[in-house]
């Protein structure tokens, strides 16, 4: 029968369970490598924009000190003394020193001197007065009153932050303005140098640093003003930057901008105390690793198809052998059709095994009782294996074996529950002190009990004083705990189990020759020939002769049946054979 594996829970669960076992481990590696791939990937990235700030960091402040250094040689230069300055006969040589020092910075687009509480100021391009300056150059944040005041007044040098700047044709720029005093580090200057620099040559050396990723690009000045900002894509907001640039701190660090996470790089200057920032939105590292994403999941999908297939087979080879256990237990269990299709397999074959165990737990009784009552009658030791001394929970592992037959007269025995007790008591009995364990069994006669007694003698010599002790403690026992008085035959001793049968035929005997006295006890070694007859055997081997008979032993009786060797000198086998025979029927049973 073709078998629907698909209807199957556990089934299933098999296939469930492997996979399980398969994506559990490879969604947390997939997931793994992911993140590890844009963590690192992101990690490079911030690298290379600290290594890019602090290379615009070292351009720009290589420029700051050549205009520093312009300032300080201009503060030395006699041309540009305030004398030589305001003389009409040298201004131009002034002027034209002002333009020298121009052409030696790529970075300013104009140079200014002017000397404190003077009403001109001096250009690379000639005198203006400072109205007329101020007129022709206008500042849109920046007006004439503050203008004039920070050329007088300022101490040391400062930047101002980028500023639309109108000339006279009406052109505008984004230009900042630089001032430096001089004398430089002179706490009473007396002129200030005043560069232009357009916005653009600052930002070319900060334009790269983004690449193609969108973000921000900040330059401050030591007090945390904004001189220049370069931006790609989507930016911030004002109050944004200034929320986020006002605890700015050198090196890289995550902050979560409107629920946003950006990654922000920054350097600082040593020599001028400007910082440059650039901040980008973690979300692009992401789509930066879209083909390691799609090769990743092209991978997952090949590696779930496989383990599906493997699961499949892995499921089906584990089913197989459960499933045909669970339709054997089904055929073979009492319970209705209902049950058997209640539960998974598992459940059928627990079920299965509890009907079958319950019906051993019930036969276990019968079949130990049938099992002694075959010893007792056939013997056939080589049967008792292993497996029944576990079942059976029997031992034969003494030196010798004899057997006792109990009985007791009929109106002893009225009395149920007792006769049950007794049994149960005999069932296994033991005593240490003797070295002696016994096996009872229930015998076909009413009112009859067997006993296997199995015990260790180490002195041959008093092997029948052994077995009176043992026989004693028996009827002690079932004098203190029942309200009979037992009659008790007793077999011979063997060293051989084998031998167990012949025992038993030989309790048997004595039991039958009991005396009148109530519960008395026969040994069948202490049989002899009885005084009011002759016959040509003793007594005990007849009576041996006629339980063998009667139990349908025919070892024993075969064995009884070989000629001594005074045999009367008989003619032939027959002559004996018709003897025994005679004397046999001559016994009264």
């Amino acid at each position: 029968m073709k078998l629907n594996y698909f209807k199957s829970k556990l089934f299933l669960k098999y296939i469930w369970s492997y996979l399980f076992i398969l994506l559990i481990p490879l969604i947390f590696m997939t997931v793994l490598i992911y993140k590890n791939a844009v963590t690192n990937l992101r990690t490079e990235i911030e690298q290379s924009r600290l290594a890019q700030l602090t290379q615009a960091k070292v351009v720009i402040d290589g420029r700051m000190k050549e205009l520093g250094e312009i300032a300080t040689r201009i503060s030395y230069d006699n041309r540009l003394t305030n004398y030589e300055v305001h003389n009409s006969v040298t201004n131009r040589e002034s002027i034209q020193a002002l333009d020298q020092y121009k052409a030696t910075s790529a970075i300013m687009d104009e140079i200014y001197l002017y000397f404190h509480g003077d009403d001109k100021i001096y250009s690379s391009k000639g005198l203006n007065d400072f109205d007329v300056f101020t007129n022709n150059l206008q500042f849109k944040t920046w007006n004439k009153v503050a203008l004039f005041r920070d050329l007088n007044h300022v101490t040391y040098p400062t930047i101002r932050p980028t500023d639309t700047v109108s000339n006279s044709n009406g052109v505008q720029k984004s230009m900042l303005a630089y001032l430096i005093p001089i004398t430089p580090n002179s706490s009473n200057p007396y002129a200030t140098v005043m560069y232009l620099i357009n916005e653009s040559e600052l930002s070319n050396l900060v334009d790269s640093i983004l690449g193609s990723y969108e973000g921000q690009t900040y330059i401050l000045d030591n007090e945390g003003h904004v001189l220049l900002n370069n931006r790609q894509g989507n930016v911030l907001s004002s109050e944004e930057t200034q929320s986020m640039l006002g605890d700015i701190k050198p090196g890289i660090e995550e902050r979560v901008i409107s629920g946003v996470d950006h990654s922000i790089v920054s350097v600082k200057s040593q020599s001028n105390g400007w910082t440059y920032v650039t901040i980008m939105p973690n979300s692009q590292f992401f789509s930066s690793v879209v083909h390691i994403r799609s090769f990743m999941l092209l991978l997952f999908i090949i590696v779930v198809i496989v383990g599906v297939a493997i699961a499949l087979l892995l499921a089906r080879m584990q089913y197989q052998p459960i499933s045909k256990l669970a339709h054997f237990a089904a055929g073979k269990s009492d319970s209705d059709q209902g049950n058997r299709t209640a539960g998974n397999e598992l459940e059928r074959i627990r079920t299965a095994l509890q009907e079958y165990s319950s019906k051993v737990d019930l036969q276990e009784p019968f079949a130990r009782h049938h099992f002694l009552t075959m010893l007792l009658k056939f013997g056939h030791a080589q049967s008792l294996t292993p497996e029944l001394h576990e079942a059976f929970n029997l031992e034969f592992n003494r030196s010798h074996y004899f057997v006792m037959v109990i009985g007791w007269d009929e109106d002893e025995h009225s009395d149920i529950q007792e006769y049950q007790e007794m049994i149960t008591l005999l069932t296994q009995i033991e005593f240490p002190e003797l070295s002696t364990h016994g096996y009872g069994v229930e015998l076909t006669r009413v009112g009859q009990l067997g006993l296997i007694i199995n015990f260790d003698l180490e002195d041959e010599s008093a092997q029948f004083a052994h077995i009176l002790l043992i026989t004693e403690a028996v009827r002690a026992n079932l004098l203190e705990g029942f309200d009979i008085v037992p009659t008790i035959g007793v077999g011979s001793a063997y060293t051989s189990f084998d031998q167990l049968n012949q025992s038993y035929i030989e309790a048997c005997s004595a039991f039958e020759l009991r005396s009148t006295d109530r519960g008395s006890v026969n040994y069948f070694d202490k049989l002899s020939t009885l005084p009011e007859h002759t016959y040509w055997l003793p007594s005990n081997l007849l009576m041996k002769l006629s339980q063998s008979l009667k139990q349908g032993s025919y070892d024993v009786a075969r064995k009884l049946f070989i000629p001594p060797s005074s045999a009367c000198n008989l003619p032939d086998s027959r002559l004996y054979i018709f003897a025994v025979s005679a004397s046999i029927c001559s016994i009264p049973f």
